[in-house]
C-alpha cells in the first residue's frame, strides 16, 4: 500500500506536521512500534538567526500546542546558513537559545 502514510513513515519519508491526520498517524505508528520524530527548522529564506529561530519556534509551538502532536523525538536542525551562531544560549537567534525555548 504505497500511498499509506504509515508505509511512507516506515521507509523514512517525510510526513507533514500540518496534516490533520497526524494525531491518528502517531497512534498507528505507535501500534506498529515506530516512534514519531519531528524535525523543526526555519525557512531557508530567513535573513538572520533571529528570523530563523522565530520560524522554528512557531512551528514547534503550533505542532505541540495543547498537546496536539507531541513527538517521541524532536529535532531542532538547520540545513541553511541560519542561525549564524550556536552560542550563547541566552542570546535570541542562536541554536542553543532555541533549544532552551523548546525545553521550557
Amino acid at each position: 500500500m504505497p500511498d499509506d502514510p504509515l508505509h511512507r513513515c516506515r521507509v523514512g519519508a517525510l510526513c507533514v506536521v500540518d496534516d490533520p491526520n497526524c494525531p491518528k498517524l502517531k497512534s498507528r505508528l505507535h501500534a506498529a512500534g515506530i516512534p514519531l520524530g519531528i524535525i523543526y527548522n526555519g525557512d531557508g529564506q530567513a535573513q538572520s538567526g533571529i528570523g530563523w529561530t522565530r520560524q522554528s519556534e512557531e512551528r514547534f509551538r503550533n505542532a505541540e500546542n495543547g498537546a496536539r502532536l507531541i513527538p517521541d523525538q524532536a529535532l531542532l536542525q538547520s540545513w541553511t546558513r541560519q542561525p549564524d551562531d550556536m552560542l550563547p544560549e541566552d542570546k535570541p537567534g542562536t541554536m542553543t537559545w532555541l533549544v532552551n525555548q523548546y525545553v521550557n
